[in-house]
């Protein structure tokens, strides 16, 4: 099978068009690149966030929910569903088609293509079984009919299925190979680790509804000087979801009209390495998870609105979730401290015999904070050292990817507002080539069992969903710290910007007034 992949090695490099009007150019900062251009590799939010420039899906998010786009419209009967294309284009000049949409759906559940977030398409019948090698991928249920007519047969009733292919990851790939895209906007220019810049797509089938002439992203690590860009009316947008203000700076700019603070449907964890040493041991993890102290964090450090996590499942996606964790399960050091000696008797250690410690985390000054306060915690807790160890983002998923650590940091945020979709994170370990979004190598029958239930019982749904993120939470390869919030500032000129729970950034009807 043939794949295309759009990656940064590949810089779509083109000259630039004539200087634009400024006051319909939009200026934002990404505190990383983006991982790849195709939509298929998402697995952050900046690779997201760009995915919706450049490319359209058969439906399309908005804050009346999903909304046809590609598709002009959708049929459902029972498990089955039809989509009838409308005419439109890639950048290239060809048609979009149904067979797009197939090959590209089709391609990311080969076994071997590295989708992380593949486990999302699992819902339709025989993707799971095509991308674990058991079928043929041509077997699994997405077929054209014709050059606009596509056919969806899932494996259950799914009621978030037309807000997964809203998703990037479902977004089409040409078939016949090339490097167009389909998306509001286009590539114009790609300079790595610097800046992006795309332009409006004018061969975009809803072309009139785009205001927005240019976007320029540029790629500053440091919160500090993309802070002092958006005071110095360089930038346009700072903070979330691509980037994050200063904790520090929170206090003043609180009192200000363009700080935005919302509920997102992520929860930022703490992942234990479950197959290194010396965090196998389930009395050490659990003794590290009642070490840390969350309501310091979230008080002292974040200052943003999180909220203290006592689950994996952010409120906003049920309160019946909110306390799959008991409080003596939250903050306790003295049960730390004793669960900690009797890890370290079972394993025949002392305090200095024991594995050296090390917290990884990405580089950003809300991660640095957050671990030196949770190092300083374990210290006084355990009497050991703890090192700390900062890595560039794509860089730090790697290391979590291939199992490179003993215990790191990361926050995710859902693509469904649904409870399984952050519990579908967990179902099975990455695999030996560190493909998947389980990298604490925990893996469990009963909990695969649990969610498949869910899936079978539809009525009993939220019941085999809370006994699965209680055995989770009870075997301890993560620690849920809190739950997350957009926190940003934005220029009183920047209009219709659509942002959701589930962190989607779309600038399709943004618009500027003069600045």
């Amino acid at each position: 099978m043939k794949y295309l992949l759009l990656l940064p090695l590949l810089l779509l490099v083109a000259c630039k068009d004539s200087p634009l009007p400024k006051q319909q150019q939009l200026r934002l900062n990404f505190h990383s690149e983006p991982t790849s251009l195709d939509p298929r590799l998402v697995r952050d939010i900046p690779t997201m966030t760009t995915g919706k420039m450049l490319y359209d899906g058969l439906m399309r998010l908005t804050s009346n929910g999903p909304v046809c786009s590609v598709a002009k419209s959708v049929e459902q009967k029972g498990k089955r569903y039809t989509f009838e294309l409308r005419d439109s284009l890639w950048t290239d000049g060809t048609a979009v088609t149904a067979y797009d949409f197939e090959f590209a759906w089709k391609s990311l559940l080969h076994p071997h293509f590295p989708a992380e977030l593949a486990y999302h398409l699992f819902m339709i019948k025989g993707a799971m079984s095509a991308k674990n090698g058991e079928i043929p991928v041509q077997d699994v249920a997405v077929w054209a009919e014709g050059p606009y007519k596509l056919v969806v047969e899932l494996e259950h009733h799914q009621p978030y299925f037309l807000q997964l292919i809203a998703q990037p990851i479902c977004a089409p790939i040409p078939h016949m190979g090339g490097d167009a895209t389909n998306g509001p906007f286009r590539l114009v220019h790609w300079e790595q680790s610097s800046e992006l810049l795309v332009q409006k797509n004018p061969l975009y089938w809803d072309a009139e509804a785009v205001q927005l002439e240019e976007i320029v992203i540029t790629m500053i690590e440091d919160e500090h000087t993309e802070l002092n860009m958006y005071e110095n009316n360089e930038l346009d947008w700072a903070g979330s979801p691509n980037s994050s203000i200063p904790p520090e700076a929170l206090p003043t700019l609180k009192e200000r009209s363009d700080l935005f603070i919302t509920p997102i449907a992520g929860t930022f964890c703490y992942k234990f390495n479950t197959e290194a040493t010396p965090f196998h041991n389930l009395k050490m993890r659990k003794a590290f998870a009642l070490a840390i102290n969350r309501k310091a964090i979230v008080d002292d450090v974040l200052q943003a609105g999180q909220i203290v996590a006592k689950s994996l499942i952010p409120p906003c996606m049920g309160e019946d979730f909110a306390s799959a964790l008991l409080e003596s399960e939250i903050g306790n050091p003295t049960l730390a401290q004793l669960l900690f000696e009797q890890a370290l008797a079972e394993e025949g250690w002392t305090r200095e015999t024991m594995p050296p410690i090390c917290l990884i985390f990405s580089k950003s000054e809300k991660s640095q904070k957050t671990a030196q306060v949770v190092q300083q915690e374990w210290s006084e807790t355990f009497g050991i050292k703890i090192n700390l160890q900062s890595y560039e983002w794509n860089v730090f998923l790697d290391h979590l990817a291939k199992g490179d650590y003993q215990v790191g940091g990361r926050g995710f945020v859902s693509d469904l507002l649904d409870p399984k979709s952050l519990l579908d994170l967990y179902r099975k370990r990455n695999d030996e080539n560190g493909y998947g979004n389980n990298d604490t190598g925990w893996e469990s029958a009963d909990f695969i069992t649990l969610l498949d239930e869910a899936e079978e019982n539809v009525e009993e749904r939220e019941h085999y969903l809370k006994k699965a993120e209680n055995l989770l939470l009870q075997d301890f390869p993560i620690v849920p710290l809190y739950h997350s919030t957009a926190c940003y500032l934005k220029k009183e000129h920047v209009h219709d910007v659509y942002i959701s729970e589930l962190c989607d950034l779309d600038f399709k009807y943004a618009k500027l007034t003069t600045r």
